[in-house]
């Protein structure tokens, strides 16, 4: 039943993605108003348009996610003792590093680099990755391949760290 309910999640986020649902919603406006439903399919296609604008000059999402990622302060100053470190994927990009051959990452590539920071700060830590694949397809190369190699490249000692990589999803990284 998770797998059903995790593909029905990503089904619709394929649909209703809010860059894909305003493409929708203008492929619409566009139909009524071959259709002769001109009065709505104007104000249809006026109202996407203007959000795409707005959307293209206003940084929309940075005005959104930065107070979301921001809520969690960093304790200052760290404890003397950490007995764990855990960091959650989303900065890596596999399918492009397999095609490429080599590491191919996001803008929050911040989650490994603190990652390695606090690997190096303390050594005795336990070091847990989850980051697997959230496609639907495409599940033979998955995050955790992406963060191992990025962290050998590093020289971070991987056999420090625990991957996993089965996670689907943030609720199933945490």
């Amino acid at each position: 039943m998770e797998t059903v309910l995790w593909v029905i999640s990503k089904v619709f986020w394929i649909i209703f993605s809010p860059n894909r649902f305003l493409l929708l919603l203008l492929f619409v406006g566009v139909c009524l108003l071959y259709l002769g439903r001109e009065k709505l399919g104007k104000k249809l296609v006026t109202i996407v348009t203007a959000i795409l604008f707005i959307i293209g000059l206003v940084p929309v999402q940075n005005l959104m996610l930065v107070p979301l990622e921001n809520r969690f302060p960093v304790p200052e100053p760290l404890p003397e003792k950490i007995d764990g470190v855990i960091v959650l994927g989303g900065s890596e990009i596999p399918h492009l590093t397999k095609i490429r051959g080599q590491v191919s990452l996001s803008g929050s590539v911040e989650r490994l680099t603190t990652f390695l920071n606090l690997a190096r700060r303390f050594p005795e830590a336990k070091l847990v990755y989850a980051g697997g694949q959230g496609a639907i397809g495409a599940q033979e190369y998955k995050a955790a391949h992406t963060a191992k190699l990025f962290f050998e490249q590093m020289g971070l000692d991987t056999g420090r760290v625990l991957f996993d990589s089965q996670s689907r999803n943030t609720m199933e990284n945490a």
